[in-house]
């Protein structure tokens, strides 16, 4: 199906290889959102939509809509583990027991269909999702070594560390705050949605 509508195939090693980038970010991250004494409320998913986000980074100078859509996508896929899309397809993410993670894993799998969607310049940067969702156990052990900073994603870790370096905002305690509150803002609007 994706070959026939012309759009690039999504290989599985580029699918574990951003599975393991997704996870060294979180790592990072968690750890200078908490240097700056910033504590969000444990279990909101904040950490993981923050490293979406901030993964995502490259792309926003030249796509608008990072950080005024993607947020809302984060959400939905936190909160209902569901995603609209802006064809009407839905997207379903397995229900399971709440653990940290699948919470990664289910961030990780939206980050890596967002990566290659603005890489490839696909007019749906979410295309690739249901490929991703009918291999995401084989991702989990991905997204769980590069959180570990496993050996493996020294290489890894060293770019991120690097990029976090360069892109760090003086004020990053208040950047934290107003994507804090930005998120909730989503959150309120989509609860009040009817099903």
């Amino acid at each position: 199906m994706i070959e026939e509508s012309g759009l690039t195939p999504m290989t599985m090693e580029y699918a574990c290889l951003e599975a393991g980038r997704y996870g060294v970010f979180l790592s990072l991250l968690e750890k200078k959102i908490a240097s700056v004494g910033f504590l969000p409320e444990c279990g909101n998913g904040f950490p993981e939509i923050f490293s979406l986000l901030y993964a995502l980074l490259p792309h926003a100078k030249k796509r608008e809509e990072i950080l005024s859509r993607v947020p809302s996508l984060a959400v939905q896929v936190y909160d209902k583990r569901t995603i609209q899309d802006d064809d009407d397809r839905l997207y379903v993410y397995p229900l399971s027991l709440r653990s940290g993670a699948d919470n990664r894993l289910d961030m990780a799998l939206l980050y890596i269909a967002l990566e290659y969607g603005y890489t490839n310049n696909e007019e749906d940067p979410i295309t690739h999702l249901s490929y991703l969702l009918s291999i995401r156990d084989t991702l989990l052990p991905y997204v769980e070594s590069g959180y570990a900073l496993s050996p493996q994603y020294h290489d890894i870790e060293v770019e991120v560390a690097s990029f976090l370096d360069s892109t760090s905002p003086d004020d990053l305690n208040g950047v934290l705050s107003r994507l804090q509150t930005q998120i909730e803002e989503v959150r309120t609007y989509l609860a009040n949605i009817p099903n």
